[in-house]
C-alpha cells in the first residue's frame, strides 16, 4: 500500500484491552479496526507506530520475555 501525503497509518498492541487496534486517515477519511488479540500468548507490553508517507514500514517483533514469561510481542519502525 502507497500511503499520500497527509495519510496516516497507526498501528497498536495493547496489553491492556489486549487487542491490536488500527486508526488511519487516508484520502482524507478516517477509519478505525479493532481485533481482540488471543489470551495466549499474552503481550508483554503496549507498542505502537505511526506509519506516513516518509516511514510506510513497520515490523513485528516477537521475542520471549523470560521475566514475564511470555513471548513480548511490539511493532516497530
Amino acid at each position: 500500500m502507497n500511503l499520500s501525503a497527509g495519510d496516516e497509518i497507526t498501528v497498536v498492541l495493547n496489553s491492556t484491552s489486549g487487542r491490536l487496534e488500527v486508526s488511519a486517515v487516508i484520502g482524507g477519511e478516517r477509519y478505525r479496526v479493532y481485533q481482540n488479540l488471543p489470551p495466549v500468548p499474552p503481550l508483554v507490553a503496549t507498542s505502537s507506530v505511526t506509519l506516513n508517507s516518509a516511514s510506510p514500514d513497520l515490523w513485528v517483533y516477537a521475542t520471549y520475555n523470560q521475566t514475564a514469561g511470555a513471548i513480548d510481542v511490539r511493532v516497530k519502525k
